[in-house]
């Protein structure tokens, strides 16, 4: 399943609905979640070990003054085409807006 997050604060409940070999694509206000100082970085880092994939896209990352050094360890930096190929490889979608 690809799950799409477009919301600025990110319940840890949330994640619990993400299961091994989904991918989770951050949007907009939601990458300040990612950033390595935030309380969430642990919990990002350990769903890397459960096989579950995290992406932002570069153009919202850097439309916010970030880079892939201030990202929690784990996440992946995409493109738009990335982020087609994902939706082409997942059957399901599901957002969280």
């Amino acid at each position: 399943m690809l799950h799409l997050f477009f919301q600025s604060i990110i319940d840890d409940s949330i994640f619990h609905r993400a299961e091994s070999g989904d991918d989770i694509v951050f949007f907009e206000k939601a990458i300040f979640c990612l950033i390595k100082t935030r309380d969430l970085s642990g919990r990002l880092q350990d769903m890397g070990q459960h096989n579950i994939r995290l992406y932002v896209l570069e153009d919202d990352l850097k439309t916010r003054g970030f880079g892939q050094s201030d990202l929690a360890l784990g996440i992946e930096v995409i493109s738009h085409a990335d982020l087609v190929k994902l939706t082409e490889k997942n059957k399901q979608v599901f957002t969280w807006s």
